[in-house]
């Protein structure tokens, strides 16, 4: 529960964020994102996959989204949270 409560505090404050200052392209709506995950992007500035990669922590939320912007500009249901591997 309390992983689940910080993930809605820190997705509210990107999504605040984002509305702001307007951030409203792809780019920079998964720019976004390093916010709440600690620096980490899911891309590089040429569009390759850079996190997730084998040996990271296996610590995120799942969330019914066609793509990371739309993770932040829709602000998606999450489905599942996992915790050291494990879902909670």
């Amino acid at each position: 529960m309390g992983c689940e409560g910080l993930w809605t505090y820190s997705h509210t404050c990107v999504c605040r964020f984002v509305e702001r200052y307007s951030w409203i392209d792809e780019r920079s709506l998964t720019k976004a994102l390093a916010f709440i995950t600690g620096g980490k992007t899911t891309l590089d500035l040429n569009g390759n996959r850079i996190w997730p990669t084998v040996g990271d922590d296996e610590n995120l939320v799942l969330v019914e989204a066609t793509c990371s912007a739309e993770t932040v500009a829709r602000r998606s249901k999450r489905v599942a949270i996992m915790f050291n591997g494990n879902i909670i």
